[in-house]
């Protein structure tokens, strides 16, 4: 069985000498996690703090929604059945805890492919600052985790023909699982769509020529990519087209995949001429040898329904990248 180790000090690893092979499949949905922690500490200061973490609003959505949904219970009623959720975060606060005070991680402590953490301290105070001190690894373990599922599921599954042709054209290998269709090939420019009768998720792929290697090169790079959208990206009506929503500032932060350096750009995407819109991210790399600048958008149009899985299944598409 294998097991993350998270590079920080306090963390250590859970193990376990159970076979996955006969392990029940994970339950629970994308997104959700299920902390365990018992009162008095859930309605005192060490569930507030973990709220305020893991409750953090998800980047550049058109409406706010939180990074994980928290399904909050305390030990007494941690049965079987929710020992087999895809994600568990079991905080043990109390003189009376066994394990020394500071974070340790598994998988597929009683599920398969499950994420599991422990967080253990002898007091509220203790607890409050491990979480404050390593809340971004608590929630890179979740994010990063979930992230890899879908990654591998879609490897597993993905559509032979598109990933070929991609491929082919661009020395690239992306997991493009099945669902998604061709709908532009050209030589300079491929769209790719997952269309359902409520909802739509898009991969725009092309190339630029130059390098964008900062914030500084973020207006050029914008109005080259909003350029290539009004070609190449038609609305329902007539004489409308995907561009950059511009009343919303985008952000940009430097990234790597498969360790190659990346930059990505997230914000709103809308129709000019038209009321469609939703969040998109943008990865962009520079291939040196050719002086170019390989572009990635990932975009979700989903007016009924909330948008954070949606972009969440783009971005382990886009994160599947291997060059």
């Amino acid at each position: 069985m294998k097991y993350l180790l998270i590079a920080v000090l306090t963390l250590t690893l859970i193990s376990c000498d159970r076979d996955k092979n006969f392990m029940p499949s994970v339950t629970g949905k994308s997104g959700e996690l299920v902390v365990v922690i018992d009162k008095p500490f859930k309605d005192g200061d060490c569930g507030k703090i973990l709220r305020k973490n893991l409750r953090e609003i998800y980047p550049q959505l058109p409406q706010e929604e939180p990074i994980f949904d928290l399904i909050m219970i305390s030990s007494g009623t941690f049965n079987s059945m929710m020992k087999t959720h895809r994600s568990i975060l079991y905080c043990k606060i109390g003189n009376d805890t066994k394990s020394p005070a500071g974070i340790s991680t598994g998988k597929d402590v009683w599920a398969s492919p499950q994420l599991y953490m422990e967080i253990t301290a002898p007091d509220a105070a203790s607890f409050i600052a491990l979480v404050e001190k390593n809340a971004h690894v608590i929630k890179d373990f979740f994010l990063k985790g979930e992230q890899q599922r879908l990654t591998e599921n879609y490897r597993s599954y993905s559509d032979k023909i598109i990933t070929r042709r991609l491929k082919e054209k661009l020395g690239i290998d992306i997991a493009i699982p099945k669902g998604y269709k061709l709908d532009v090939d050209k030589e300079d420019f491929t769209w790719i769509t997952n269309e359902t009768q409520h909802t739509s998720q898009g991969i725009l792929v092309y190339t630029l020529p130059g390098e964008f290697a900062d914030s500084s090169s973020i207006v050029r790079f914008l109005a080259l990519h909003d350029s290539v959208l009004k070609q190449n990206v038609p609305a329902s009506v007539k004489n409308s087209w995907m561009t950059t929503e511009r009343e919303i500032p985008v952000t940009l932060a430097p990234i790597t995949i498969s360790d190659i350096p990346f930059n990505e750009i997230r914000g709103l995407w809308r129709t000019e001429n038209d009321f469609m819109g939703g969040p998109f991210i943008i990865t962009y790399s520079y291939l040196p040898k050719k002086n170019q600048t390989l572009v990635f958008m990932g975009y979700v149009y989903a007016p009924r329904f909330d948008k954070r899985v949606y972009m969440q299944q783009i971005e382990a598409i886009l994160y599947s990248v291997v060059m």
